[in-house]
């Protein structure tokens, strides 16, 4: 997986305003193999060539999925 294009992160940070920065979502970090629940309140997007997203995850011990 290459670097994200604009398209690409806009896509990511829409997925992350969706989640509203409280709700868990399920990410696997890389190198592990078991996805963790997470939540981002917090990112950063830059429209520059290649974008980027920087997003800070907490992970989430909450009860249920």
């Amino acid at each position: 997986m290459g670097l994200p294009d604009l398209g690409e992160a806009q896509e990511i940070e829409a997925c992350l305003v969706q989640q509203g920065g409280y709700r868990p979502f399920y990410y696997v970090l890389n190198g592990e193999a078991t996805p963790r629940k997470w939540t981002c309140d917090t990112w950063t997007k830059t429209d520059n060539h290649p974008a980027q997203v920087t997003p800070t995850f907490r992970e989430d011990f909450s009860l249920g999925s």
